[in-house]
């Protein structure tokens, strides 16, 4: 078997996906030590028919790499080489000539086949065939690797970008036949300036070439502890919650961070006359408290403390050497069995600090226990899905109760909802979020420019006191528009959760490592749920009252499903029973009306009917005494 060494390295360069929980593979530069490039390896740089911007960019930066002594100086090199390329691109290449300007930003696909094989298909390398095809003639896609080259129009507004693929070949056709196809082709017709400049979509190649910088500088080094080296290419969404739970204070730690290796102190070699006087000195001990279990359940607590040391070896020393000898043997195994009853002492110590520290360990008991009884009731709200029932407004602004239906049984818990809006500024803020606000990236209505997009999110009952000092704050020069002010708290929460949510993981463990049994979450700690993950009111039953007064005549029906049994009570003048056979009256209703309900929300096909003429002071009584006696016989009611 041969194997092939490579190395070693200075230095090799990794990127990173632009996907949440996904990674690139087959993607790395690699440097010697005398800083020549080793091997690069799949990179835009090596592809045919790529941007030559992307191409100039890649082949400069991973050099830069290989500046500076610190992690920040070796971003702040290679930002310097993003920075040189975004200019371009921000300034619409004010100061480059067209030819220069066409070799950055075209591309070049060729095709594989005839034009007419591809049928309905679309795509960039088709649009421009079709349109070199309408320019030059049908002859020249006849045969297949036609050669297309072409660049993106920012027109039609809204068309796909495989409709606005335009050939580079008309912009070298005489002024009429360039003014004629590209005002068909941008749909404008009467468009009078043919700038080259005016008819790119530069925010498509910003967004393209912030894709590599993301890939290469940005992503790693907000990965790596390091702030945006380039702010005008904005981090995704996923990157800020991966780098708060990153630094998060309150995530587990690794074992490795809890303990480390601690230097043995070289002490003095002592006379051995001294050795024994020393160790018959007091040694750091604990206390030690025996427990005596009499009966099940129940424990005695003696007072009964002994001195045990920190270690084995403070009070029996270096073990004897083991020998062959016979003597030898039983000095060493009786040196052992008295290490071994040391360290039972020793662990029984430590496991009697952890009881005092944590309170009772024995779960039998603790099953039992109110305290025991509230952290299961948590563990069930925190680690279940919610079907959710209704939402009831309270009088705190931004503070709702949430009815919701959890493992079959029916419980209150309360969301606290924040006013969120969106400013739109023209700088940028020194950093990229706050308590009340954080850089995000979305898109604006009507088309309007992202320039630098701040979320807020403010306690709806602060944003309500201070209504006007934030209107007059996001009135100022520097701000382009404000969005979402108007949208109330209670129309984001029922968008948000929907009818089926859940505690999010990871406040769900916050919960359970803080012991916290509050009722009321942020609406940010919830998440949505699918309904394929639960079938929504499923288990419901409903135990429904009907009440009508018309006339000197009361009606009342308390209606149970799980019974199949309704009450109905009925007073007037005549003290008669006139309502006539309701079983029949029911199975006619039920037969016309229940193939517009879902299955869900189906009433019994059967239903017992008993009716009652009290008089009207025992209706209260007869029917507070009829709903208890339905209830043991149901999970939970609606």
């Amino acid at each position: 078997i041969f194997f092939e060494v490579d190395g070693p390295y200075l230095a090799m360069i990794l990127p990173a996906s632009k996907e949440e929980g996904k990674k690139l593979k087959k993607r790395y530069a690699v440097f010697n030590f005398d800083k020549s490039l080793a091997e690069l390896k799949g990179f835009e740089v090596k592809r045919r028919g790529e941007l030559q911007l992307i191409k100039n960019f890649q082949s400069s930066v991973f050099g830069a790499f290989l500046e500076g002594a610190t992690l920040e100086e070796v971003y702040d090199s290679v930002a310097k080489v993003a920075d040189y390329w975004l200019d371009i691109l921000f300034s619409r290449a004010q100061n480059m000539p067209d030819d220069e300007l066409f070799d950055l930003i075209s591309e070049k696909k060729s095709m594989s086949k005839k034009l007419e094989e591809y049928g309905d298909q679309k795509s960039v390398s088709i649009s421009t065939a079709k349109r070199i095809a309408e320019f030059l003639g049908d002859q020249m896609t006849k045969d297949k690797g036609l050669s297309c080259k072409f660049v993106i129009a920012r027109k039609p507004e809204g068309a796909p970008v495989t409709e606005r693929a335009i050939p580079v070949v008309i912009f070298q056709a005489e002024p009429a036949v360039k003014k004629h196809y590209l005002r068909k082709w941008l749909k404008a017709p009467s468009l009078t300036d043919f700038d080259i400049r005016d008819i790119l979509d530069w925010d498509y190649y910003k967004e393209r070439f912030g894709s590599a910088i993301q890939k290469i500088i940005t992503i790693p080094a907000a990965l790596q502890g390091v702030s945006n080296p380039v702010p005008r290419v904005k981090h995704p969404d996923w990157l800020y919650k991966m780098v708060r739970e990153k630094n998060d204070v309150f995530q587990q730690k690794k074992i490795t961070e809890l303990f480390g290796i601690k230097k043995k102190p070289v002490d003095a070699v002592e006379d051995i006359e001294n050795i024994c006087t020393n160790a018959n000195q007091t040694k750091a001990t604990t206390k030690v408290t025996k427990v005596t279990t009499t009966k099940v359940g129940t424990t005695k607590r003696h007072r009964e403390t002994e001195d045990v040391p920190a270690h084995w070896k403070d009070n029996l020393g270096e073990p004897p050497l083991f020998t062959n000898g016979k003597a030898q043997f039983e000095a060493w195994l009786s040196f052992h069995k008295q290490k071994w009853k040391l360290q039972k002492k020793i662990r029984a110590a430590r496991n009697t600090s952890k009881v005092s520290a944590i309170g009772e360990r024995n779960p039998a008991r603790s099953a039992t226990t109110m305290d025991g009884f509230i952290k299961r009731g948590q563990q069930t709200i925190l680690n279940s899905i919610w079907e959710v029932i209704q939402v009831v407004p309270l009088d705190t602004p931004g503070l709702y109760r949430l009815w919701v239906s959890i493992n079959g049984n029916i419980q209150n818990v309360k969301v606290t909802v924040p006013r969120t809006f969106y400013v739109n500024c023209r700088t940028t803020k020194e950093k990229e979020y706050s308590e009340l606000w954080r850089r995000t990236s979305k898109f604006l209505p009507r088309s309007v420019p992202v320039n630098n997009l701040y979320q807020y999110t403010v306690p709806e009952d602060i944003f309500q006191q201070h209504a006007g000092e934030i209107s007059t704050e996001l009135a100022g020069p520097d701000i382009e528009g404000v969005y979402e002010t108007g949208v109330p708290p209670l129309f984001r929460l029922l968008v948000q959760l929907g009818c089926v949510c859940s505690v999010t993981q990871e406040h769900a463990r916050f919960r359970s490592l803080t012991n916290d049994t509050s009722d009321t979450f942020e609406l940010e700690n919830l998440q949505f749920k699918s309904e394929a993950e639960v079938n929504y009111m499923k288990n419901i039953q409903y135990l429904y009252m009907y009440e009508i007064h018309n006339s000197g005549r009361n009606i009342i029906g308390v209606f149970s499903s799980v019974e199949h049994k309704t009450v109905v009570f009925v007073t007037d003048t005549a003290k008669t029973n006139s309502v006539g056979n309701l079983g029949n009256h029911y199975k006619s209703i039920y037969d016309a009306s229940t193939d517009d309900l879902s299955e869900g929300f189906k009433p019994p096909s059967d239903m017992k009917f008993e009716v009652g003429t009290p008089h009207d002071h025992d209706i209260p009584q007869s029917t507070s005494s009829l709903v208890p006696s339905h209830l043991p016989n149901c999970r939970h009611y609606v």
